[in-house]
């Protein structure tokens, strides 16, 4: 696993888990984006960076080692969570870990994959929680 970071000043926590599918490369528009307002994370599971060749064993594995590698930097609370597809699993995975808590997560829809910056705007401009409709797809901020 490959957590590459983004604005590291800022004290608010912004964990990215990405989709299977896309390459990290897509998030960083949005990863650079927040990096104003947000110390973002994004991680890029074992087996989804060219960089590093470790095989992906598990969602369950991935959202375990980023709260473990979290809790080594002595980050002990997320103020938003983002997953997206297969990063929705993981989401869901570290939310119900409760190990780290986290005050907003964004699950985006099948229709928002082509907009990452989509949802970027929308943490950025701190939405309350709540389901949003958009067309034909719904995304998701839950406040937790």
């Amino acid at each position: 696993m490959v957590i590459r970071e983004y604005g590291t000043e800022n004290s608010r926590h912004l964990v990215f888990f990405q989709g299977s599918c896309e390459p990290w490369q897509k998030f960083l528009p949005a990863a650079e984006g927040l990096a104003g307002a947000f110390h973002v994370m994004l991680v890029i599971p074992d087996g989804h960076d060219p960089e590093d060749h470790n095989d992906f064993i598990s969602v369950e594995k991935t959202a375990d080692d980023t709260a473990r590698w979290l809790k080594e930097r002595g980050i002990g609370h997320l103020d938003a969570l983002y997953g997206l597809s297969f990063g929705g699993g993981m989401a869901v995975r570290f939310l119900a870990a409760q190990e780290i808590p986290v005050d907003k997560a964004v699950h985006p829809s099948d229709r928002d994959r082509q907009d990452p910056g989509y949802d970027a705007r929308r943490i950025r401009h701190d939405a309350p929680g709540g389901v949003y409709k958009k067309g034909a797809g719904v995304s998701a901020v839950i406040k937790v």
